[in-house]
């Protein structure tokens, strides 16, 4: 009965792993999935929030799956991006993200920091919303709006995104680069 909230990739200081921890942590009614490899005691060393502390209280909850190994199939990337109904990022380095392209595959409508190229994506192309860089409050309105929405509006925005990407679109590129 809870949203689900999910944290692909690598537990990592720049993909806002800690944010994302604590905003599960604040936000009774979510959970997290977090399908990808631990953090190091370096990335832990640049966290903003106790991570350890974090994890173990999610988990005594019940609210937190965590894989602890790299996805490597697409059959299991697209089951837990067919859990959520939203792809967050908790991003702090925002000059890109590969899972915001997975989300679009998968037919998910983003949340991401008001920054960089994510917030530029998910504007121009109308994928998604954005929220104020690092303000957990705004993220949990934003999203509790998003998540009472149908939806809809995003549909075919984010399917027109992903043709960017597809197998066939990268293909013509290359195509085009060799015959040229």
């Amino acid at each position: 009965g809870r949203e689900v909230v999910l944290y692909f990739g690598d537990a990592a200081y720049y993909k806002g792993y800690d944010l994302f921890l604590q905003f599960i942590s604040e936000n009774p009614l979510t959970c997290g999935v977090h399908p990808g490899r631990s953090y190091d005691d370096q990335q832990k060393s640049y966290f903003a929030y106790d991570v350890d502390q974090l994890r173990a209280r999610l988990l005594q909850e019940g609210r937190l799956y965590e894989t602890n190994t790299y996805v490597h199939t697409q059959s299991l990337k697209e089951l837990f991006f067919n859990a959520i109904r939203v792809y967050i990022t908790f991003h702090r380095l925002a000059l890109s993200s590969s899972t915001v392209i997975q989300a679009a595959e998968f037919g998910k409508p983003v949340l991401v920091p008001d920054r960089g190229l994510l917030a530029y994506r998910a504007r121009w192309y109308s994928i998604g919303r954005v929220y104020k860089y690092g303000d957990l409050a705004q993220l949990r309105i934003i999203s509790e709006e998003l998540w009472s929405d149908d939806l809809s509006e995003f549909t075919d925005h984010v399917r027109h995104f992903w043709l960017r990407f597809s197998d066939a679109a990268i293909s013509r590129f290359f195509s085009s680069k060799l015959i040229n």
